[in-house]
């Protein structure tokens, strides 16, 4: 309603006397969005917080894995999205992706530095699509091999795929667990054909998983990029309200999210100093979360247990917000000291037995191996080992942080974590 209908229905014919007229006058006024001041400003959450990526000299891997990821999804048809395959569609798969493939094998001859970007909430993450594909295509390389008894090339897959997995997961939440399960994936196809293995395919497993290790980005770099994606999801939230497009965020958080977009709707209604404190806050929480997690990241998984976590209100309006949106990071962390104690259980496993290949006897204690490699990443203790002449076992406590005598179930994983062999 504009100034001049207003003062037309406000006036004495109406039969509104001079103080009421003036009543009704402010009421409708600030139903139609008066605040108490000027316009407030909104910051702009990534442009302040995001952190300048560092200089690059040289080739970096990652520009190879970028245009190997557009090759693959622009060829890869109906392969991208599929989640099982039968022998004729994975045989189909890897044909398509041949030159996507050679691309990628290209690039992870070089160092990799993730060209991160932060991005919207509820748009698929770039390349992912094809970086899944194609790990894939690696872990089915391995299979095909080892079921020919070509374990040479099973083992040259094994390494590019695991360095490939662990490149990736420099970038956000959804990479870095895309590019653990790769290298996850890549082990447990792997390390069921290490007793088949003569010593040198050994050694060569163990130098290639020895490399991709020691390249893998430290994790507080990917928690700092998921950072910038909650960072960037505050943004979005902000720009949908100021937009009054909130439907965007119904549509894509559901019916679990309703009473925080029901608040948002009625913080157009209120003090408008209140306005941007809200976002503010939203944004702290992020902050707080984050930082939480870089500082444990480093820690043995135990010592984590007494590291307080920030405690945040139940009653914040955007509980539902930073629960479908904050979440990403402390599966993460989980996932990684499982892979982590995985890939130095390959590594330490493929010595012992190159050694008993070699000599006809396992160490008698894990004294020549480095203390990296050596360490559960659960306790920050050496892995439980045990060796009688040629026989031994080597295993982390896992979650628990209790020594189960080497006790596992089909996953390896407890209660003892296990690499994913046959004893």
């Amino acid at each position: 309603m504009d100034r001049r209908h207003l003062k037309q229905f406000l006036t004495p014919k109406n039969g509104l006397s001079a103080p009421r007229m003036g009543a009704a006058f402010a009421v409708v006024l600030c139903l139609s969005g008066c605040h108490h001041g000027p316009t407030p400003e909104f910051p702009d959450w990534v442009g302040r917080y995001m952190q300048q990526e560092p200089a690059r000299d040289g080739t970096n891997a990652y520009t190879g894995y970028a245009h190997a990821a557009e090759e693959a999804e622009a060829n890869g048809r109906k392969y991208l999205d599929m989640v099982s395959f039968y022998p004729a569609q994975r045989a189909s798969a890897m044909k398509l992706t041949e030159g996507a493939l050679a691309t990628l094998k290209a690039a992870a001859s070089e160092k990799c530095s993730f060209d991160f970007q932060p991005g919207n909430p509820f748009k698929a993450p770039s390349h992912q699509r094809g970086w899944r594909l194609l790990g894939r295509d690696l872990v089915w390389k391995i299979q095909e091999a080892i079921q020919v008894n070509d374990f040479g090339t099973a083992v040259e897959n094994a390494n590019l795929a695991t360095k490939f997995g662990f490149d990736i997961s420099g970038g956000g939440a959804t990479d870095a667990s895309l590019g653990l399960a790769i290298a996850n994936e890549a082990r447990q196809a792997i390390a069921p054909a290490m007793d088949r293995m003569d010593a040198a395919q050994l050694g060569s497993l163990a130098e290639g998983t020895t490399r991709a290790l020691d390249s893998k980005p430290d994790l507080s770099e990917t928690i700092e990029h998921e950072h910038e994606n909650m960072l960037e999801s505050v943004q979005v939230i902000q720009d949908a309200y100021r937009n009054e497009s909130l439907d965007v965020l119904r549509q894509n958080l559901g019916p679990d999210a309703r009473s925080s977009v029901e608040f948002l709707d009625e913080l157009h209604r209120k003090d408008y100093s209140k306005r941007p404190q809200y976002f503010a806050d939203f944004a702290a929480e992020a902050d707080s979360e984050a930082n939480w997690m870089k500082s444990v990241s480093d820690k043995p998984a135990i010592d984590r247990v007494s590291t307080p976590e920030p405690k945040f209100s139940s009653e914040r309006p955007w509980k539902k917000f930073s629960k479908e949106l904050f979440s990403s990071l402390k599966p993460l962390l989980t996932m990684n000291d499982a892979t982590l104690a995985r890939t130095r259980l390959l590594i330490l496993e493929s010595l012992i037995l190159q050694q008993v290949k070699t000599s006809g006897s396992a160490p008698k204690d894990l004294s020549q191996f480095a203390e990296s490699l050596k360490t559960d990443p659960y306790t920050g203790k050496p892995f439980i080992y045990g060796s009688d002449g040629a026989d031994y076992h080597v295993y982390s406590v896992g979650e628990d942080f209790r020594d189960d005598g080497g006790e596992t179930d089909e996953t390896f994983t407890q209660p003892d974590l296990k690499l994913e062999k046959e004893d």
